[in-house]
């Protein structure tokens, strides 16, 4: 995923000024949410996220599996689905999207 950062609305700047700590006007990758509006993905990263969701699909429907873990991998792979479907109903960023 590619994060688009804007200092106004960054969920990773809000949450280190809400814990007090100082802002250094960049992203940070350690208070990433999922939730920010700021994250875009390429098709690339689709590619990949698609992957990883056909591996969840497959626990999921692992009849070996423990309950637990099947129950994880399905809410996995509907999260994974959620980005997936979000991307394609409003494609990848523009190039320069990013570099503002």
């Amino acid at each position: 995923m590619t994060c688009v950062w804007r200092a106004a609305t960054a969920a990773c700047r809000k949450a280190k000024l809400a814990r007090g700590l100082p802002d250094d006007d960049t992203p940070d990758e350690s208070e990433c949410r999922s939730s920010c509006a700021h994250l875009a993905y390429t098709d690339r990263d689709i590619e990949d996220v698609q992957r990883r969701r056909e591996r969840h699909r497959a626990d999921a429907a692992d009849p070996l599996a423990p309950k637990p873990r099947r129950d994880r991998a399905a809410a996995q792979a509907a999260q994974l689905s959620g980005i997936i479907d979000r991307h394609q109903l409003h494609g990848a960023p523009d190039a320069e999207e990013g570099t503002a």
